[in-house]
């Protein structure tokens, strides 16, 4: 009895240790920034580390190479000094040094060929790496911004709930003076119920995303935004379009781009008449995929733009807000309800909200149109 009695306290001291710890850890969420987003995504992604590590091996052969430059160029300086030694030259050694002098600048012709060709290999692949970390960036960065744009949808609809909540009590107000009946009474509390469904699905939807970015992101807990930085409108409005419209072609192309690549490899390498047959095909495909795209980029390009247009020229803030003022003054005269006024500055409220998500959402099409310019 004694024995068990000790285990039992010893299992509740356990317990007592390290229960809440655990609970802690699990309920503590980590904050993630937005500028933070491309270390985040490289840190989990193995497409990126592996082509990382290449890039690294490469340069570890350049540098390899440069040496041995280095070292060909020192050796090719101190011959051409003795032969620059007076009547050297004229002597036996002194043509084998000019022999080794000649192989000497073939070995530096050849390797510096090498060298070009290995820094342009080089170069190409940190253009991928970049392009790499862009492709997945963007989809992160899509989410986090897209946290934002369900925030306002939750507070507009929160905000539909007073209006609802005081269109229900106002009901009961006229149902006591016989002015409503029970029926009316009801549908205002149906409002209600399908308002508080509406509300759940908003927060559900946030949860949601934040879930999947943190899984997007190969973090085990739960996430926090540390906030939505301010959106340079530059990145829309001072694009190139000419340079665009080659990442948009090459974008869409790359596909077809890869098969003519293998069909004229094939067919280089086993000249058949299938062989080359498919090349051909392989290569009017790869035209007609450059010239769709080519017609294609002018509608993403302005799609883009009219977007922004359409919040810049906006008047719905202006507009509600010159609504509400008039209204306002008409209730100092007596002339509308308390009511109205009420309802009136909560639709005033939501279209600024609008107009601020309206915003936002000009971020979350730029990336969809730069995520077009990616191959």
């Amino acid at each position: 009895m004694k024995k068990t009695i000790i285990c039992l306290l010893l299992i509740t001291i356990f317990a007592a240790l390290f229960t809440p710890v655990q609970a802690v850890a699990k309920s503590e969420p980590t904050t993630v920034a937005f500028d933070k987003l491309t270390e985040l995504v490289i840190a989990g992604n193995t497409a990126y580390r592996r082509e990382r590590n290449e890039i690294r091996a490469l340069e570890i052969s350049l540098n390899t190479m440069n040496r041995q430059f280095n070292e060909i160029h020192n050796q090719q300086f101190a011959l051409e000094q003795m032969l620059a030694m007076p009547g050297y030259a004229n002597t036996t050694a002194g043509a084998q040094t000019e022999a080794t002098v000649a192989q000497l600048n073939v070995s530096a012709t050849e390797l510096d060929k090498n060298i070009q060709s290995l820094r342009t290999r080089i170069n190409e692949a940190k253009d991928s790496l970049t392009k790499t970390a862009k492709r997945h960036t963007l989809p992160a960065q899509n989410m986090y911004i897209s946290n934002y744009i369900l925030l306002i949808d939750l507070e507009i609809a929160e905000r539909d709930m007073k209006v609802l909540e005081r269109d229900l009590e106002n009901c009961k107000l006229r149902q006591a003076r016989g002015l409503s009946t029970t029926s009316d009474v009801r549908t205002a509390e149906r409002n209600i119920e399908n308002q508080e469904t509406l509300i759940e699905s908003k927060q559900d939807a946030i949860e949601s995303n934040l879930d999947t970015l943190a899984r997007y992101l190969n973090l085990s807990q739960n996430i926090i935004l540390a906030g939505l930085p301010e959106f340079d409108f530059d990145k829309i409005t001072t694009r190139n379009k000419s340079e665009d419209m080659k990442a948009f072609i090459a974008s869409a192309s790359a596909p077809a781009e890869r098969v003519s690549k293998d069909a004229i490899k094939a067919a280089f390498d086993n000249p058949t008449p299938e062989n080359q047959h498919s090349a051909s095909v392989a290569a009017q495909d790869l035209e007609k995929a450059k010239k769709d795209a080519e017609e294609d980029f002018p509608k993403a390009y302005d799609a883009l733009l009219k977007a922004y247009n359409d919040y810049i020229n906006s008047k719905s803030v202006a507009d509600a807000q010159r609504d509400f003022d008039n209204l306002t003054s008409q209730h100092e005269r007596g002339l509308t309800s308390k009511n109205m006024l009420l309802n009136a500055e909560q639709m005033l409220e939501n279209i600024k909200s609008r107009y601020e998500q309206q915003k936002i959402q000009l971020w979350t099409i730029l990336i969809d149109y730069e995520l077009k310019l990616i191959y």
